[in-house]
């Protein structure tokens, strides 16, 4: 991956922070186009500077008014990130005030599939026209792996025919977020949906094991941009919306993977404490609170819980409570659910345990 081109006063200091960002693992890809948009400033306006000052990041900022607030907000953290960088070895750089990221306040609420609407979606993408090409088989096949494993659409996208093991029934994500890869077990009947895909995927398409699992009509592999258009129209067919009008989005399949997930969990009477770790791990998340962004209380899901916190009471605590307290004692009409909204919309896990 090359360096951005910077033609600023600070180029030097630009290029040298943005080496060292990816040096250190990070992508770094869209918070240095964001450092372009310092620079060109810089340069267009002909700043000769050797370090930051209030002035020039006010100035900065006020150029930047005919901006979304969420652009500018990201733009001076990216920039302040720089300051932090160049106050280390300069301690008069200025190092402005950047608003903290609070990306959960202010994300939209998902839209949870069910099983019958991904089903719904399926049989809609079938139908997909031209009839005898392979586009109806791979939104269908597409569309149900993203459920049923919680891939990110950029992961399903960039799967090769060889990532896919049919001796483990394990698909291999080499190209994840932030570049991170981990192996994913499939369940039985995703596997056989997809090898039902690839009996036509192999008839109609390149056979290397480096060719794309998902490939387009006009380009070795499906555009992002195509399959994001190609799933509106999809969900615009079966009628799919939020109270609140809004579509559903790609990204919604992974949300309700990790509800389902949990759901399925709940039902089978299996400790969730325990097998968060694995949902994280799966997901390739790298802790708890990335993954508890896809944890939503549905309705389905409250409802288990208290199932399952109803059965823990009567199972180990009405019943010592009866040996101490009176029969007509109104607590025994209490019941407190073991999961809690916190105050963005997730669900958290109280640190008892109920299995």
């Amino acid at each position: 991956m090359t360096t951005p081109f910077f033609r600023s006063c600070l180029a030097t200091q630009l290029e040298q922070f943005v080496a060292l960002r990816r040096a250190c693992g990070f992508v770094y890809r869209s918070q240095a186009a964001e450092l372009q948009y310092f620079d060109k400033f810089l340069f267009r306006n002909d700043i000769q500077v050797v370090r930051l000052t209030q002035a020039l990041t006010d100035r900065y900022q006020r150029s930047m008014q005919h901006l979304r607030s969420g652009t500018r907000e990201n733009r001076i953290r990216v920039l302040a990130h720089f300051a932090r960088h160049l106050a280390r070895g300069d301690p008069d750089s200025f190092v402005p005030w950047a608003p903290p990221s609070d990306h959960a306040a202010r994300a939209r609420l998902p839209f949870i599939f069910t099983v019958e609407q991904v089903c719904g979606l399926m049989r809609a993408a079938a139908q997909l026209p031209p009839p005898k090409s392979l586009r109806p088989h791979i939104y269908p096949t597409m569309i149900g792996l993203l459920f049923s494993t919680g891939l990110r659409i950029g992961e399903a996208i960039a799967l090769d025919l060889g990532d896919l093991h049919h001796d483990s029934k394990m698909l291999h994500v080499r190209h994840g977020k932030f570049d991170k890869e981990r192996w994913v077990p499939l369940s039985d009947s995703t596997y056989a949906h997809l090898q039902t895909y690839l009996d036509k995927r192999m008839a109609t398409g390149p056979p290397g094991s480096d060719t794309p699992l998902f490939f387009g009509r006009r380009c070795p592999r499906l555009p992002y941009a195509t399959v994001l258009h190609t799933f509106q129209a999809l969900v615009k067919t079966c009628g799919l919306r939020l109270p609140t009008g809004r579509q559903p989005c790609l990204h919604d399949l992974r949300h309700s993977f990790a509800v389902h997930s949990l759901l399925r969990w709940y039902r089978q009477g299996r400790d969730i404490n325990a097998l968060l770790p694995a949902l994280c791990t799966y997901m390739g998340h790298v802790n708890l609170e990335s993954t508890q962004v896809y944890l939503h209380a549905t309705a389905e899901l409250l409802e288990e819980t208290h199932n399952r916190y109803l059965e823990h009471y009567r199972n180990h605590i009405k019943g010592s409570f009866d040996e101490h307290h009176s029969p007509d004692s109104s607590v025994h009409g209490t019941v407190l659910l073991p999961v809690s909204w916190h105050s963005k919309g997730r669900v958290r896990q109280h640190d008892h345990r109920l299995s």
